[in-house]
Parts: structure tokens; sequence; C-alpha cells
């Protein structure tokens, strides 16, 4: 019986592995298409957010969408961020998650997996502040990618003080629209800066969690 559920679940691993295997024949295909994209929209950060990537230490995190990470073609279920020398694993069922877990530090968990449901709670800080970012790196871009004004840092204060630093100095900022997006995607951003503010002992992310929050209080997203 043990051996009939090890081998249904080794195979639950390949049909995943041959999966990405798939998608990462369609992206090498686009890396040789010569055509110009038809916007610069056409960017990972635009797209829909599929994968969520969290950290076992709330102090450290991935900027990056799944899309962006460089592709390990030895194993085509992790991805590399080189500009932190970090490895990032996808992990989409329980099974795969327990033999990862102790082998790396960075997880991709599918967002339509039941995985991510099981493991809501457990990572809710880590999960809510990388879909933060995520929706901060859009907003702060505004009209087409530019990787100047993009983050590249793994450390969270440090991300967390440029982000917020960006969306209260720069004037095209859309600060509705952050509300909007937070709230779509079941953030509440008020309660996030607040969990923000009390876990990390930065002065400086301290003072930019209570002025983000004053100016998101002019708004009202469900209206």
């Amino acid at each position: 019986m043990i051996t009939n559920i090890k081998s249904f679940l080794d195979s639950l691993d390949e049909k995943e592995k041959i999966n990405e295997q798939k998608s990462q024949k369609k992206n090498r295909a686009r890396i040789f298409n010569t055509k110009m994209p038809k916007s610069f929209f056409k960017h990972p950060i635009y797209q829909p957010i599929n994968e969520i990537i969290i950290s076992k230490d709330p102090f450290s995190l991935i900027p990056r969408r799944w899309e962006e990470l460089e592709i390990d073609f030895e194993n085509i279920l992790t991805r590399d961020y080189p500009t932190c020398n970090k490895t990032i694993v996808k992990v989409s069922n329980l099974y795969n998650y327990k033999n990862s877990i102790d082998k790396y530090s960075y997880l991709a968990i599918p967002i339509s997996s039941p995985l991510y449901n099981e493991l809501y709670q457990k990572y809710k800080f880590q999960i809510e502040i990388y879909i933060f970012v995520q929706i901060a790196r859009i907003i702060i871009q505004d009209n087409g990618y530019k990787m100047s004004r993009d983050i590249h840092n793994c450390n969270s204060i440090e991300t967390l003080n440029l982000l917020l630093s960006d969306l209260l100095e720069y004037s095209y900022i859309n600060h509705r629209e952050l509300l909007t997006q937070c709230h779509k995607l079941s953030v509440n951003i008020f309660e996030l800066l607040t969990e923000i503010h009390n876990f990390f002992k930065d002065e400086i992310l301290h003072k930019n969690t209570i002025l983000m929050k004053n100016i998101l209080k002019k708004y009202n997203v469900n209206k």
C-alpha cells in the first residue's frame, strides 16, 4: 500500500516536470522570435500572478515573478535569481513541499494548487508581502517596463523601504489603483502595513508605513 502511494506521488511529480518542460519549450520559442512586442506591457510583471514565491525567512524575499527567473535546464522545477544568488523550487503538492522544504529556502507555489490553500495561514505574512511587492512594481513602472525603475534587492526591509519611498515620492503614482489591486488579490493593505511596521524593527520603514497609510486613507477601495 505504501509503495503504491509513493508510486502515485512520484507519478504526480513526473507529470509536473513534463508540464514545466512544455512551458519552457514555449518560452524558448518566444526567445528566438525576432518580432518586436506589440507593447511595453508584454513584460511578465503585467501578467496575472500565477505563482507566489515565499521565503522561509521573512527578512528575505525574491522580488521577481517565476517567469522572470533564470531557467535551470538540469532541474526544470528550479529557477535562479543570480542577482542575489538564490535558487527557487516550484512545488504544487504536499509531497513535493515536504521533500523540498529542508533543501530550499525559497518556494514558488502555484495559486491554483491545493497546496497554496494548505500553506496560506502558515506563510500569510510572506505571501501578502510578495503580492504587495508585485503590485507596487507595476504601479511604480507606470507606462511600460524600465529596468532602472525596478528593484533588485532580496533584503525585505531594504526592498520595502525602496518601494514605499517611490510610492510616496513619485507624483504620478496612482494610490487608488494600489488599493484596488490589493483588494482584488485579498490583501488588506492597511493591516499589512501595520504588520510590517510591528514586525520589522527599522525606523525608516516605520516612518514610511505610517505615511503610506495616511495617504491611502483618502481613498475607499469599496466605492
